[in-house]
């Protein structure tokens, strides 16, 4: 596939832009240094929204088939510390959209303050309706 077909294919999906792109390549000097060769990164954590990270790049297109469709509410499934449900909880927030989140407890035996604070908490200040599953990825019992 050449580069002008795959930019076309792409075009064909509804998105919307809420990634800071395109996100700038740092060099890692000492570190390309001590190896002997030069050595970059690709900085996907600055992308923006919801702490940035590849996950805002793939939620642009599930966003953008959501509004075409004429969605104003979002169910999104993950682990009870998803990055993935947190980037979402944000880009509802900022396109004005309901957002719900189902939190898997996927991880056996937890305390209270992994199955609240971090994402979850993020979760909550970012306005999603948090709803447990403690059947972890059991999507029929969910």
């Amino acid at each position: 596939m050449t580069p002008d077909a795959l930019v076309a294919a792409v075009e064909r999906h509804p998105r919307v832009a809420v990634a800071h792109v395109p996100t700038r390549i740092e060099a890692l000097d000492n570190l390309g240094a001590d190896l002997g060769i030069s050595l970059c990164v690709k900085r996907d954590d600055c992308t923006g929204i919801g702490f940035g990270g590849n996950k805002v790049r793939q939620l642009e297109f599930y966003f953008g088939a959501a509004l075409q469709e004429g969605a104003d509410t979002v169910l999104i499934t993950g682990a009870v510390q998803s990055n993935f449900a947190r980037a979402a909880a944000a880009i509802a927030g900022k396109l004005d959209m309901e957002c719900h989140i189902q939190l898997e407890e996927r991880v056996p035996q937890t305390s209270s303050l992994y199955r609240n604070n971090g994402n979850v908490l993020l979760d909550r200040l970012l306005g999603a309706n948090i709803h447990r599953f403690p059947e972890g990825e059991n999507e029929t019992a969910a």
